[in-house]
């Protein structure tokens, strides 16, 4: 049994931490955004350690083998999404991760219905995305080198 709160609580940091540190070049209006998203994440961590030393939670995390496998796809899955952006873009790498983590999620199977159900939605989800922070926001997102003139 593993006290959760302590678990989670650092791990948030550790995510602020490296966010903080990749996001310092951003533009003024995009840096502004991911400032208060971290001052928000960052206090909600610190609130974690704090109950995970007053009263502690502790929890078993994976009470199978199948819940086990089943974070790990999405971890592999997460991974593999955060691995192509750079090649082939955001939008593109993003309809597909949006695509195959709502199939792989979804508890209906691999009907064709679901799966055009499923691209239809990332296509709305992820172009909404791109455009609040593309053009709103003015965040540079990933092109993709595989689409870059030589």
């Amino acid at each position: 049994m593993l006290n959760s709160d302590i678990l989670i609580g650092s791990a948030s940091l550790v995510i602020a931490a490296v966010i903080f540190f990749a996001t310092r070049d951003l533009s003024k209006l995009g840096g502004i955004f991911v400032n208060y998203c971290l001052t928000v994440f960052v206090a909600l961590a610190v609130l974690e350690l704090i109950k995970g030393f007053i009263k502690p939670e502790r929890v078993e995390f994976f009470t199978s083998i199948t819940e086990r496998n089943n974070v790990v796809v999405g971890l592999v899955i997460l991974i593999i999404y955060l691995a192509i952006m750079p090649f082939i873009g955001f939008l593109p790498s993003s309809f597909l991760f949006f695509t195959v983590m709502t199939l792989y999620l979804g508890e209906e199977g691999l009907t064709t219905r679901n799966i055009l159900v499923s691209a239809g939605l990332a296509v709305v989800v992820v172009t909404m995305f791109y455009f609040i922070f593309k053009e709103f926001l003015m965040v540079p997102l990933p092109s993709g080198s595989f689409f870059e003139a030589s």
